[in-house]
């Protein structure tokens, strides 16, 4: 799917994603679970049980790829 320039250039922004997390952690912050970045009209959408919404409404909202949204919302619906 992706060329191996593609795949290089995933794997150097992954890793200076988990550098910019330990930063924070290091600094005394913590890192928000996903779910705590939902909307609140993400959530409301979820706790009426239409997760399918809920996760469009959450990609539109950021922008977020479908599998990203999707994990997100339903981890929130899991803990709800």
């Amino acid at each position: 799917m992706f060329n191996s320039q593609s795949n290089a250039r995933i794997r150097r922004l992954e890793n200076r994603v988990a550098a910019l997390e330990a930063a924070v952690v290091a600094l005394g912050g913590r890192l928000p679970a996903p779910e705590e970045l939902l909307s609140d009209r993400v959530k409301a959408i979820a706790d009426r049980g239409k997760l399918v919404a809920a996760i469009k409404a959450h990609r539109e909202d950021t922008g977020a790829g479908l599998v990203e949204a999707k994990e997100v919302v339903e981890a929130y619906a899991r803990r709800g």
